[in-house]
């Protein structure tokens, strides 16, 4: 069962970065910079957090800490979620 939850998270993993790649090819396409980068932003984070959620129980750290740290990223995630949805939203109204 382990070993299908790691390949499971892998292979998310994996199509976090690649949709991390093509929202960076957007930001250079569309010229608009400020959002793409907040959206790459946010799916950059989600594959640290992965990293730190999938690894942390390995780490000779403190759970508290792991969850600290988890926790931060996830509303980093969200902060940049909002704000590039607010900016992708006033380049469609132009």
């Amino acid at each position: 069962m382990v070993e299908y939850e790691a390949a499971v998270l892998f292979v998310a993993t994996i199509l976090q970065l690649g949709a991390a790649y093509y929202a960076y090819r957007l930001m250079k396409t569309s010229g608009r910079f400020f959002a793409w980068t907040l959206i790459t932003a946010m799916l950059i984070l989600m594959v640290v957090r992965r990293f730190v959620v999938f690894l942390g129980p390995d780490l000779p750290v403190d759970s508290e800490l792991i969850g600290m740290v988890g926790a931060t990223i996830t509303l980093l995630i969200s902060v940049a979620a909002f704000a590039g949805m607010y900016e992708l939203v006033k380049i469609f109204r132009d």
